[in-house]
């Protein structure tokens, strides 16, 4: 068996398209306003067999990440100071990614914490009714502007813009810093009383990862947390198999059984895994089918023809296990028997198609779907180098998609806090065609902001 070697990375044109598409559609989705169609909208998650292609998003960017893993990890040798360095790097991005997602979930307790106040007569002028709401957007557009100070990064060569980053750095933590000192939930609970004599750093533990506090809970986690611990197990299991791939069908297994027996409360008596084993197990398993893939992919670069094969494989494995895990049997479920199916039911989670129970079927239909698109744009873009500017746009927008992601937010505070878009928070003064078109043009005007920050050398980076 070779040693692995350091080698340069190199990105792949066409998945940072697909990235780049994937981000910007779920922007798009994200800004849904009052009458959006239903194409912009998740499937009934009552629903034992069906999605919408917003269903997907989230799981074709796990897919995505997972693409992106070994082709990231190809610059770290084999020794074990690379090692060490790999690892280093998975549980900083993964803990940044938690982090963020932490922040993002949490809604602030404007008793508590104040309702900004002195924009009130601004607010007044704006016509808004409603404190409440635009305070809050006040809060949060506040602590996305940290996010995004605290985690910027520039490319730039000028050692004085290299400072000017360091010194806004500098500044959003000390954003974020003071928001989670003066935090408050919008919902405070009584905190029992042997809770309260511990030590600040397990109530803090207790608060954030279990709910139990009137700090930042963890809650869902987010999008950005979920992907945080998706990717934490699917790197961490490719750093010890890397050098034998074909033990990532065996991950797979193993990251599927955990899902299971966290769903079907196995772990009854280990609180952190069962609480935590679905989500890590479910999110792991969907990166750790891009890993996969992204092997695949690494075997066979430079060869065009060989990547094709190897992804037209990657297709029909997961095409069969799509027939396999969605039968007729599943799709005809529907009314009194899929209420019968509902609760824990593993029929369900095996024969299913549903977004918010993770079911097999819709992780193995990701697949199917990941892989035709990529096949489509690397024949397009590495095969017959076709590039035009709808092409560049979603691959320079592919490379940041964490900032797109964070100015999605601000972004959201702000329109909605200003009342900059009347007819979002007026259904009388909204119809399908207005709010299709507004979410539209956000989505683009979001996505050249985060596109122009690149172009500047600016970008925010974990």
């Amino acid at each position: 068996m070779n040693n692995i070697t350091p080698a340069k990375t190199t990105r792949v044109i066409s998945v940072d398209i697909l990235r780049g598409i994937t981000i910007f559609v779920m922007i798009f989705a994200n800004f849904g306003f009052m009458d959006s169609p239903w194409f912009m909208r998740h499937y009934d998650y009552r629903a034992f067999s069906a999605a919408t292609y917003v269903d997907y998003i989230f799981s074709m960017f796990l897919l995505l990440v997972g693409i992106s893993i070994p082709l990231a990890f190809k610059k770290y040798g084999d020794s074990f100071k690379d090692n060490l360095k790999a690892i280093a790097h998975v549980i900083i991005r993964s803990a940044s990614l938690l982090f963020i997602g932490l922040l993002l979930i949490n809604q602030p307790n404007l008793e508590k914490m104040g309702d900004w106040s002195f924009l009130h007569g601004f607010w007044d002028w704006t016509g808004a009714e409603n404190y409440t709401w635009v305070a809050t957007c006040a809060w949060r557009a506040l602590m996305t502007a940290g996010i995004i100070l605290a985690f910027n990064q520039t490319t730039a060569d000028d050692y004085r813009w290299r400072r000017i980053s360091l010194a806004l750095r500098a500044v959003g933590w000390g954003i974020l810093i003071y928001y989670m000192i003066v935090f408050v939930p919008q919902y405070t609970q009584n905190i029992p009383l042997e809770l309260q004599e511990k030590p600040l750093w397990y109530r803090a533990w207790r608060c954030v990862f279990f709910d139990q506090g009137n700090w930042l809970r963890g809650g869902w986690w987010e999008i950005i947390g979920l992907i945080g611990w998706g990717y934490l197990g699917a790197s961490l299991a490719y750093l010890f198999v890397r050098k034998f791939p074909e033990l990532l069908y065996l991950v797979m297994t193993f990251f599927l059984i955990v899902a299971l027996s966290g769903m079907y409360g196995r772990f009854e008596g280990y609180e952190w895994l069962s609480r935590y084993a679905q989500r890590i197990g479910t999110y792991s398993f969907i990166v750790t089918l891009g890993v996969g893939a992204g092997t695949m992919l690494l075997r066979s670069s430079g060869n065009h023809k060989a990547m094709l094969s190897m992804m037209g494989k990657f297709l029909i494995m997961c095409l069969l296990l799509s027939a396999l895990t969605t039968p007729l049997a599943g799709l005809g479920a529907n009314g009194a028997e899929a209420e019968d199916l509902w609760y824990g039911s593993i029929y369900r989670f095996l024969f299913g198609l549903n977004k918010n129970e993770s079911t097999l079927g819709w992780l193995f239909t990701t697949g199917v779907i990941g892989a035709a698109l990529w096949m489509v744009f690397y024949i397009i873009c590495d095969i017959w180098k076709r590039d035009n500017f709808i092409l560049r746009f979603f691959r320079e927008l592919g490379s940041v998609p964490l900032t797109a992601y964070i100015f999605q937010i601000f972004f959201f505070s702000v329109i909605f806090g200003t009342r900059a878009l009347v007819f979002s928070v007026d259904p009388e003064k909204s119809n399908m065609w207005i709010s299709l078109i507004c979410s539209l043009a956000v989505t683009v005007v979001i996505c050249l902001a985060a596109v122009l920050c690149k172009k500047k050398k600016f970008s925010l980076k974990l």
